[in-house]
């Protein structure tokens, strides 16, 4: 297969990861972005709309013995720069998103992951080697949009390129009118540079027939020495000023996330083995059918992809998101969709927490189509 028939492959290829809060993480497998949507931190502002791609993403270069490797890859008009796809070994898009690069005999594997109920992402690196390099560090440049995930950034002067380094956080804002990002992590040291990558393309964009072109802005980069007595290395991107964050807390913060999505999965799967009424009554059950390891995949899958759009408002009621990268919660698609996002999976309370969201909104007997993004009144419209 040759090296522009894998890429296609690779770009056409999305994944994403979602808080509880309409917030989200989306991209390609290969990382580059092909939307104006995609990014490593999208943030509802006001769950679960005012959406905002806060952090683009963030660019690796490897280096190993003095030598760098760029394990990104990024699309310009007519160009691919860097080209990290090359390095990518694997790529799966669950329990999390997760990518392994092979270099030279290093293996760096990427996780990208959202702890549910959180206005936070976490990027997460653990390295493995054959033998152990004289130098091993990886430098990781976060790239910042900060604006509504509708438009598209150009280089401009009101731009704060000031970034504040602390003990374990680097904090910044990029445009005063939008909330502070408080980058934490575990790296060796942050390097200030700031400036502007300019001219970023969105394919899929251009195919919809809309601008593909964009500018972020970088503050500078972390060095992350991969060859420390940590294990576990992150970049962890939030609204809230974390206390300080170290590799034990992170993998606990991880395994905790993980563990909650097996448990999800397990209750769904339990949920479809139990026994069903043959009629109304409900007098005579009927016993599931026996289950086989295909079909409890599947099931596995449906409830991990129903999660992602079961979501939480500002005022805690509970929700759901019409669809990624651009619905938010709409009255005629939830209840559609509610008896397999929430019944089929076994979560029966759910359910009844989002028919009180919309009942609490029933006008002369109609359920609101959808809640204006601007706080406004609800719309009776479908």
């Amino acid at each position: 297969m040759g090296k522009s028939e894998r890429l296609e492959r690779l770009l056409r290829r999305e994944w994403l990861e979602a808080n509880g809060l309409g917030s989200y993480a989306s991209g390609t497998a290969c990382g580059a972005s092909t939307r104006r949507y995609h990014g490593l931190f999208v943030a509802a502002i006001e769950p679960p709309v005012r959406r905002h791609v806060l952090l683009s993403h963030v660019d690796e270069t490897l280096r190993l013995d003095g030598i760098d490797y760029s394990l990104a890859t990024n699309l310009y008009e007519g160009a691919v720069e860097p080209e990290g796809y090359r390095y990518l070994a694997a790529f799966e898009a669950r329990p999390v998103a997760t990518w392994t690069f092979a270099v030279e005999g290093v293996e760096i594997e990427k996780r990208v992951w959202m702890p549910h109920g959180r206005q936070a992402v976490a990027v997460t690196y653990r390295a493995k080697w054959s033998r152990m390099p004289e130098e091993i560090r990886l430098e990781v440049r976060p790239f910042v949009a900060f604006r509504d995930f509708h438009a598209l950034t150009r280089e401009n002067d009101a731009i704060d390129p000031t970034a504040t380094a602390g003990a374990g956080v680097v904090e910044m804002a990029p445009y005063g009118a939008l909330p502070r990002l408080f980058l934490h992590h575990n790296a060796c040291a942050f390097r200030p540079q700031a400036d502007w990558y300019r001219r970023f393309e969105y394919p899929v964009e251009i195919e919809r027939g809309f601008e593909g072109h964009e500018d972020l802005f970088s503050h500078g980069a972390f060095e992350l020495d991969l060859a420390s007595a940590d294990e576990l290395w992150f970049v962890y991107a939030s609204l809230d000023r974390q206390g300080r964050l170290g590799a034990p807390e992170m993998a606990r913060l991880e395994r905790r996330e993980l563990i909650r999505r097996e448990e999800l999965a397990a209750r769904a799967a339990h949920s479809r083995n139990r026994p069903r009424s043959a009629g109304g009554d409900g007098a005579r059950p009927v016993a599931a059918a026996a289950p086989d390891r295909w079909s409890e995949a599947f099931a596995t899958r449906l409830a991990e992809a129903a999660e992602q759009f079961l979501a939480s408002r500002a005022d805690g009621r509970r929700t759901t998101v019409a669809g990624y990268h651009w619905f938010a919660d709409w009255g005629r698609d939830t209840f559609i969709a509610l008896p397999g996002l929430s019944i089929a999976t076994g979560r029966w309370p759910l359910a009844f927490e989002v028919l009180r969201t919309f009942a609490a909104h029933i006008d002369r007997g109609m359920i609101p189509n959808r809640f204006p993004e601007d706080g406004g009144e609800p719309e009776y419209n479908t």
